[in-house]
């Protein structure tokens, strides 16, 4: 990956993981306002020449896995070293997704009782993921294939705890791998 392409996936992913409006997906990775000429003249430039050389192919992933757990700064990814750990954490557990699918699944009641919330409960699994108890990628595989945000959605709408938490999660939801076994993990489940 060229620097310059590490400066716009990481504008885009930025305003992906922290704006209601931009989708990353709908626009495909693509914001108008990043010319070259804004590179070259970006104090962000050396950040992202800085991450290109360290992680190659890898770079999307590191902005993938730090991006969308709030760490906003180029020049912070580039320097920090939490966010390596944070890449590698996040690398490692993708590699074993469908073991740490099952483990999260283990820790977890019957679905119905998980996935209950209304105006005023947000349900359990979702109170689980934030304290960390589950990961992620559990809860957006759940989501994913229950179809449960659109309830969520109207069930919690005035909920301030879903309003203020939802779009961290919700906006991951496109990045997590869609396998069916993963399907057939949640069904063997219950869910």
């Amino acid at each position: 990956m060229h620097p310059y392409g590490t400066f716009k996936l990481y504008r885009a992913l930025k305003f992906h993981f922290h704006t209601e409006q931009y989708d990353y997906f709908k626009f495909k990775g693509r914001l108008k306002n990043i010319k070259p000429e804004e590179y070259n003249d970006s104090p962000d430039r050396r950040w992202a020449e800085k991450i290109t050389a360290k992680y190659g192919k890898a770079t999307p992933n590191f902005l993938l896995a730090n991006l969308s757990e709030n760490k906003l700064h180029l020049h912070a990814l580039a320097v920090d070293p939490i966010c390596d750990k944070a890449y590698l954490e996040w690398s490692a557990h993708r590699n074993a997704l469908t073991y740490h699918l099952q483990t999260d699944l283990n820790k977890l009641g019957p679905a119905l009782d998980e996935l209950a919330g209304d105006r005023h409960t947000v349900p359990k699994i979702f109170r689980r993921y934030v304290a960390g108890e589950i990961q992620k990628d559990t809860l957006a595989i759940i989501m994913n294939y229950t179809n449960c945000v659109e309830r969520w959605n109207v069930d919690m709408k005035e909920n301030p705890y879903w309003k203020l938490r939802k779009n961290k999660i919700v906006k991951y939801l496109p990045f997590v791998p869609n396998k069916a076994q993963f399907k057939q993990i949640l069904l063997d489940k219950g869910y």
